[in-house]
């Protein structure tokens, strides 16, 4: 199952529709209702209950300066708590973005986000090939990412550091993070 996750609803559905063309019919992708900004920080995911096979997609509609994680973000939390949920299986996604069919994500965007953003923790996603950026909807190259995560054969997501210090649950010391003991 993918859960496919943004504060814009057009593009949640817009996005929900190409993967469930893409992964077929063996995959259900579902599209919760939009996040909301005033509610990311805490934010509390459901549980499906089940074991594994589950994988989170968030994504971003790039309008402006792009805020996703780090001492700015407005997703360190979401993060953690789609990771406590999904055992790891996260990626977030930035749209609309220029980025070649064979390409996860724009180098030079990772670069400048990461660099002149303030966003290492971006730096680390994209590492883990758990950040992707598109013009319209997921390329092939990106949506076979989703398959090992899904098939329970890829590593679950590291929550890089940066991410962990400006989350609500770090908040008086060090939290633990699901995705960093498994």
């Amino acid at each position: 199952m993918v859960d496919v996750y943004s504060l814009d609803s057009k593009e949640q559905q817009r996005v929900a529709k190409a993967l469930r063309q893409a992964l077929g019919e063996d995959v259900e992708v579902s599209s919760p209702p939009p996040l909301l900004r005033s509610e990311l920080k805490g934010i509390k995911l459901r549980e499906d209950g089940r074991d594994g096979g589950r994988l989170i997609l968030l994504c971003h509609y790039n309008e402006g300066r792009v805020l996703l994680t780090d001492e700015d973000g407005m997703y360190n939390d979401f993060i953690m708590e789609a990771c406590r949920v999904t055992g790891g299986n996260v990626f977030v996604a930035l749209a609309p973005v220029s980025t070649s069919a064979t390409s996860l994500a724009n180098e030079t965007l990772v670069t400048a986000l990461a660099y002149s953003g303030g966003q290492q923790g971006l730096l680390s996603i994209h590492i883990q090939k758990r950040f992707l950026t598109w013009n319209k909807a997921p390329s092939e190259a990106q949506v076979k990412c989703f398959r090992p995560p899904l098939d329970g054969t890829r590593e679950p997501f590291s929550v890089p550091e940066s991410v962990l210090e400006h989350s609500e649950g770090r908040q008086g010391g060090r939290a633990s993070s699901f995705c960093n003991i498994l």
